[in-house]
């Protein structure tokens, strides 16, 4: 599931995995007061993994994270493997994960020979 961090309440800071979301819409209307235990995401915090199981946190209480926008790094032990989180794929067959976009830099000469003509901009030797 979505991983998120708690901003408000008793686990403001803590991260953990959205394992049940909250239903937040019944009888084809909105829920306008988180009340109810199903208003609230199942969220299994890091620090209890080894606990008995997650816990019931309201949505407004957390945020994804890492959230869209923010950098990250994508390779462990490689300091200067940044990007740059641009969305959250997940629930399909092939898992869940981060969609990132990381900015790479190219001589003309490499680009051209990957592509197999011309780049704008530059003229042909």
């Amino acid at each position: 599931g979505q991983r998120v961090r708690v901003i408000e309440g008793l686990h403001a800071g803590c991260c953990g995995v959205v394992l049940e979301r909250a239903v937040l819409w019944e009888c084809g209307r909105a829920v306008t007061a988180v009340v109810e235990p199903e208003h609230h995401h199942d969220v299994l915090l890091d620090e209890d993994e080894d606990e008995a199981g997650p816990r019931r946190i309201s949505p407004y209480q957390v945020e994804p994270w890492p959230r869209v926008g923010q950098q990250v790094c994508w390779l462990p032990g490689e300091p200067n493997a940044i990007a740059t989180v641009t969305s959250f794929h997940g629930g399909d067959d092939n898992g869940s994960g981060y969609i990132l976009s990381r900015r790479l830099y190219a001589s003309p000469a490499t680009v051209e020979a990957m592509a197999g003509g011309e780049v704008r901009g530059t003229r042909a030797a």
